[in-house]
């Protein structure tokens, strides 16, 4: 189904004019980029908006003497002169319209007729501009959500896992874009069934479930729309399911929707929510890397603050989850930070 600008000419868009905009590396250059928490040592490097904002500081960055005057050696002032002009000849030459830019990668993966390698550098293209929320809105009102159903029945794994990346970039922290995506049940809908049993790859199921935990755990409405498609039961198989990354991100997903309203904290404990984390509490040692578990607990943490008599309750009848949550605390391998959860757990559940 084809999404529509909403008033009707894309040209109104509010990011119609010439953007700064630097587009992802080609495919031979992807693994140049340098760490940005390490520093840019090479423009080469340089391939987006963060990258010019560590460059452009590492430039400036200058040192004083004793007196607070410039001490800098002719060979550094040579140096930042000559960064400066490479610089700003890669600004020039990586100006581009954002729509045109944005138009021509939904093209393309609307083209039956290219590969799957023309399919994953266009989704790579979007996801990069995206991370703006002006320009995700943008997309929407360009008419890019069409490219949605396409990108996720595709029978190549790596562009459904990007495709599922995108609508994820797209939705997060995003209220507009949310509510656009909402309308459509069978874009949800398509999501819902690759975290199922319906997709054989893990990375692909992870990677919706990742988009539906970006569009519906920041509003109550939304996330109540995703339960009368079926979410719960989603969220219980997802949660009891012996693939690790996705109990991970199902708790989290947990974590950040059951105080939106009591209703929803209702829902997970009488879906038997609470005795799952139980179990996955008393095994996660075995199962699941250490930086992992503070989730796990703090989900369990949230839904005990939202109910604590059921909650309380639920875990008393959990057969050795006393035994386990102090053998959690009493291991080396715990942090202070899962030390003072477990701690607080006890406490509350006076187990």
């Amino acid at each position: 189904m084809s999404e529509q600008p909403t008033d009707g000419s894309p040209g109104n868009s509010s990011s119609s004019s010439v953007q700064l905009i630097i587009p992802p590396p080609s495919k031979t250059n992807e693994n140049a980029v340098a760490s940005v928490s390490a520093g840019i040592e090479n423009p080469l490097n340089v391939r987006n908006l963060r990258d010019i904002l560590k460059y452009t500081t590492q430039m400036s960055a200058v040192t004083t003497n004793d007196s607070g005057v410039i001490d800098l050696t002719q060979d550094e002032v040579n140096d930042i002169i000559e960064k400066r002009k490479f610089f700003k000849n890669v600004l020039s030459t990586m100006t581009v319209n954002l729509q045109e830019e944005m138009n021509n990668c939904i093209n393309i993966l609307l083209d039956a007729n290219k590969v799957a390698g023309d399919y994953e550098y266009a989704l790579d293209v979007l996801n990069e501009y995206v991370e703006d929320m002006d320009f995700a809105m943008d997309f929407q009102k360009l008419g890019g959500f069409q490219i949605i159903p396409l990108s996720l029945k595709s029978s190549h794994s790596a562009v459904r896992a990007k495709a599922a990346q995108l609508i994820g970039t797209l939705l997060q922290n995003n209220p507009y874009c949310q509510e656009k995506f909402i309308e459509h049940t069978d874009y949800t809908d398509l999501l819902m069934c690759l975290v199922q049993d319906d997709d054989e790859d893990i990375l692909v199921r992870t990677k919706a479930l990742h988009a539906i935990s970006c569009l519906v755990r920041l509003s109550a409405s939304i996330f109540w729309k995703f339960i009368d498609i079926g979410g719960i039961n989603l969220i219980v198989k997802a949660l009891e399911c012996s693939i690790d990354k996705l109990q991970i991100k199902t708790a989290f997903l947990i974590f950040s929707t059951c105080h939106l309203d009591d209703n929803i904290s209702d829902l997970y404990i009488n879906s038997g929510v609470v005795e799952i984390l139980c179990s996955i509490v008393k095994n996660m040692e075995k199962s699941f890397e250490y930086v992992d578990h503070e989730l796990f607990l703090s989900a369990l943490s949230e839904l005990l603050k939202m109910s604590p008599n059921k909650v309380k309750e639920i875990c008393a009848n959990v057969k050795d989850f006393t035994v386990s949550l102090s053998s959690l605390h009493d291991s080396e391998k715990s942090g202070e930070a899962e030390k003072e959860k477990i701690e607080w757990l006890m406490d509350k559940l006076v187990l």
